[in-house]
């Protein structure tokens, strides 16, 4: 049986083989190894595509100013234009706001296709993951980092758990068993580009306090609810890639993937874990996929096998035997 799974979200979602957002040519999302380079969403299709239904790859949604011109006159069109899985309404640059406010709305847009097919909606699943383009900047990092509980920073974190909080409220009104996902945010002092920032351990410390602002207050959204769930993004990526040491220098560890080890690094190659436009790569969403597939499972009950390290390596491997031929 395939359970119906529907994406909120920004480019840590949009998939990357959307060729009408991202333009044959224009070397976004992996470079010359694009074509097996792949988003979460879509390694997901692939490997659990038997249970978990992510709706067709094809186009979606109009231009942005069809879809005001039509909101005029009372018409809801989802927008921006995708070539996506039809049930994935992340879209890059997309703030908290976007999940509830403006033409792009994506709780809407979600809504509309739910109700056009209510009955198969009953046993699916949202994941909610958003924040990062609010929260993550370089000027937000650097707020947090002078002082966590500043009006400033507190007016970003509260506004946006605001949105979260309209988005889970409208979804549960219209479909009160379906299942939530609520992903919280990363820490970007983590990303590449900022590794030789951010060095102080003090603000280090800071930042992190300000995104547990936003982190608790996704948890008290699905707290006691048998049909949500909390991922802990920051704790995966620890777990997994480990983070700074206690002078706050990087002192993140390589990765094991199949026949490879992949290293925290940006870089169109596959043995990096962050592509060289800054996004995750391969690796990094294999890993996350797999994350995912056992929070369903543990956290939701949703009868999804687990990806064991030695489906995903070989699958890995595969697509990384793709990527060198070229």
């Amino acid at each position: 049986m395939s359970h119906r799974l529907a994406i909120l979200g920004d480019s840590d979602s949009h998939g990357y083989q959307d060729r009408v957002w991202f333009r044959a040519g224009t070397g976004l999302r992996g470079g010359a190894g694009r074509a097996f380079t792949l988003q979460w969403t879509e390694a997901l299709a692939r490997l659990r595509g038997d249970q978990l239904d992510l709706g067709r790859v094809r186009r979606c949604g109009v231009r942005r100013p069809i879809a005001r011109w039509a909101g005029r006159l009372g018409l809801g069109l989802r927008t921006p234009r995708k070539h996506d899985h039809e049930h994935n309404f992340a879209f890059s640059g997309a703030g908290c706001a976007d999940l509830v406010e403006g033409s792009a709305a994506q709780v809407p847009a979600l809504l509309r296709q739910m109700r056009s097919a209510a009955a198969t909606w009953r046993d699916g699943v949202v994941v909610v993951r958003v924040g990062i383009v609010d929260l993550g900047s370089r000027s937000r990092l650097e707020q947090m980092a002078a002082d966590p509980d500043s009006s400033a920073v507190r007016v970003v974190v509260d506004g946006c758990l605001e949105h979260v909080r309209e988005a889970v409220a409208r979804l549960r009104a219209a479909h009160p068993g379906v299942g939530l996902v609520l992903v919280g945010v990363l820490d970007n002092v983590d990303h590449p580009p900022q590794l030789p920032r951010f060095r102080d351990p003090d603000g280090l410390q800071n930042i992190s306090r300000a995104l547990d602002r936003y982190d608790d207050g996704l948890r008290a959204l699905v707290d006691g609810d048998p049909r949500g769930a909390f991922f802990n993004d920051r704790a995966w990526f620890r777990g997994l890639w480990g983070g700074r040491d206690a002078s706050g220098a990087p002192a993140y560890r390589s990765v094991s993937l199949g026949s490879y080890a992949v290293d925290h690094r940006a870089a169109d190659d596959p043995l990096a874990s962050v592509l060289s436009d800054g996004h995750a790569g391969l690796a990094w969403n294999l890993r996350w996929c797999q994350a995912l597939a056992r929070c369903l499972a543990t956290d939701l009950g949703f009868p999804v096998r687990a990806i064991d390290d030695g489906e995903l390596g070989r699958f890995f491997d595969e697509q990384v035997a793709h990527i060198r031929r070229g």
